[in-house]
């Protein structure tokens, strides 16, 4: 088979295109790229991605006349990102951001919630799943992306899923198949309201890693009332008030979304939303140079069908809260879990746990 590659430069605002021609009648004719620097090594995209209906229900291979594709490199120059976030809306996936020292790189829209991780200087991604409603049709697909870092780290950016859908095998837990460290990913592009349901990733060449980890869910209840719906639009995320360096908070108008906590460790963990790269005002709460703090105080405010935290602060133990009703008071030290959706957050002590997903809940891309 013999590939012919040419490129065709665009306006800058248009995508590029890359004709494919085989020897044989071509199930492509015409792949266009949002970008000119995608990996020479994507011969076939639509080949190499995860397709809810080709790798899940074995449906029959559509024939596209035209694709197109959008690639986010997790490198810039000599750099790995230094952090990843996920814009999610509705019931998926409709942005990709790759955070570095001096830029950021966004793919898709800064939409919905901003489930943000960071990485540590020498961590990089390892493996990456995609985790499915485990369902005949790939309109209730809803793929999370789910990744596990070289430091052993496992981090869903996903919503919030019922356990007993778990037990009962009603997600399955995707394995994306690539060489080496994950160094990007590419996703069919989709239209605005969208969600992204076809991905891949590309590694980078190097010896394969240690056996990748199990998934894990989170074992636990949900607030009530709900603030929004389980598997689709209520998130979660906890954190220990241990061993801390600083806590920087975000806001985006008059809404606290979330906590940026550094730990003496070296590690860095978000508690709630990290709008990292669209104007929030951010500010530091708190530093290990500071006076001793013994408590945390959310301050939730609620308008017409709303509930926020509009306030984060540390205080002394003599401090007095104004008002019980509106604050929700911790001790350092505690677990606490930020429960959020686009409208809601409510602030909770962590009393569940992790737990690995079942072994026949999982599967492996075949490419």
């Amino acid at each position: 088979m013999a590939w012919d590659y040419t490129r065709r430069s665009l306006d800058p605002s248009d995508l590029n295109c890359t004709a494919v021609l085989t020897a044989e009648p071509p199930s492509n004719s015409q792949v266009v790229w949002d970008q000119d620097d995608f990996p020479s090594t994507l011969l076939d995209p639509d080949v190499t991605l995860f397709d809810f209906d080709r790798d899940v229900i074995r449906s029959v291979p559509r024939s596209a006349k035209q694709l197109f594709f959008r690639y986010l490199s997790l490198c810039f120059k000599d750099e790995y990102t230094r952090g990843l976030s996920v814009y999610v809306s509705g019931h998926g996936i409709v942005g990709l951001e790759a955070h570095f020292s001096r830029v950021s790189r966004l793919s898709g829209y800064r939409r919905g919630c901003a489930l943000h991780f960071s990485l540590c200087p020498d961590e990089r991604i390892a493996y990456v799943w995609l985790r499915v409603v485990n369902s005949p049709s790939s309109a209730f697909a809803a793929p999370a992306l789910v990744i596990e870092t070289t430091r052993g780290r496992l981090h869903t950016f996903g919503s919030y899923i019922l356990p007993s859908m778990v037990i009962s095998n009603g997600f399955k837990w995707i394995l994306l198949q690539h060489e080496g460290y994950i160094a990007g990913l590419y996703y069919e592009n989709v239209k605005s309201g969208m969600t992204i349901m076809r991905l891949g990733v590309i590694g980078d060449g190097t010896a394969p890693g240690a056996t990748p980890l199990q998934p894990q869910y989170h074992n636990c209840g949900f607030p009530s009332p709900p603030i929004g719906a389980p598997n689709a639009g209520l998130f979660l995320s906890f954190a220990v008030l241990h061993g801390l360096e600083r806590v920087d908070v975000c806001r985006v108008k008059n809404r606290c979304t979330g906590l940026m906590i550094h730990y003496l460790s070296g590690r860095t963990s978000v508690l709630g939303q990290w709008h990292a790269s669209c104007a929030p005002q951010s500010s530091c709460i708190y530093d290990s140079h500071g006076p001793a703090i013994t408590n945390i105080y959310f301050e939730m405010s609620r308008c017409k069908d709303r509930q926020i935290v509009t306030a984060v602060s540390f205080a002394p133990s003599t401090a007095e809260a104004t008002s019980d009703s509106e604050y929700r008071v911790f001790s350092v030290g505690e677990h606490i879990a930020w429960w959020f959706s686009e409208r809601y957050d409510e602030i909770l002590r962590w009393t569940g746990e992790l737990q690995d997903i079942p072994k026949e809940s999982t599967m492996k891309q075949v490419v």
